[in-house]
């Protein structure tokens, strides 16, 4: 399968969204280091504890690692072919009409 253009840029970024999702990842499971760097109302809501603090670092977690990937996935998936060459041949106007083909 040829690479995409741009698929370099796309799977750096998403390097970078996960790592940053890490972090999270790791104060869900109720580690603590770097935590004062977010603020210490983050420090103090870790040593409160309790289900709804977790659940919230696990939602967060998710969020951080659907926004690396979801760009990544999208960008990987095949096009649909036998556009005017000015879009993706989705069925826009242009196309639809008949519009920019030679």
């Amino acid at each position: 399968m040829r690479s995409r253009p741009g698929m370099p840029l796309f799977v750096g970024a998403a390097v970078a969204g996960l790592l940053h999702a890490a972090a999270s990842l790791y104060w869900a499971l109720g580690g603590t280091w770097l935590l004062d760097t977010v603020g210490q109302f983050a420090v103090d809501m870790q040593r409160e504890g309790g289900p709804l603090i977790t659940l919230m670092l696990w939602v967060v977690t998710l969020a951080k690692v659907a926004g690396a990937l979801v760009p990544l996935l999208d960008h990987a998936r095949p096009r649909p072919t036998g556009g005017c060459g000015s879009c993706p041949g989705w069925g826009c106007s242009s196309c639809s009409r008949g519009e920019g083909r030679a």
